[in-house]
């Protein structure tokens, strides 16, 4: 299961809209449905955190089930070279 059906899953299991969500959690809506989209959208750890403890999740298995997503969907990024690698400058003063 998808981090974005996840989420999207436990918000309609409790009965809050995205704009509710938004209104506990402190994130914007359209996070919040970019997170819920097509699963396109990858957040940073905190607001996954923020939001698993919004909806009761245990974020451990949260992430466990996703991890498997997001090493795959890096892979499909770098192989689409949609990630660059910049070779590090050396700073001369």
């Amino acid at each position: 299961m998808r981090l974005n059906e996840i989420i999207r899953e436990a918000r309609e299991k409790k009965g809050y809209r995205q704009v509710d969500l938004s209104a506990i959690t402190g994130i914007s809506q359209g996070t919040i449905s970019n997170i819920e989209g097509f699963g396109n959208y990858t957040p940073k750890f905190h607001i996954v955190c923020i939001i698993s403890e919004a909806l009761n999740l245990d974020i451990i298995e949260t992430w466990k089930k996703t991890k498997k997503d997001f090493v795959r969907e890096y892979q499909e990024k770098k192989n689409k070279a949609e990630i660059f690698f910049f070779p590090k400058k050396e700073v001369t003063g």
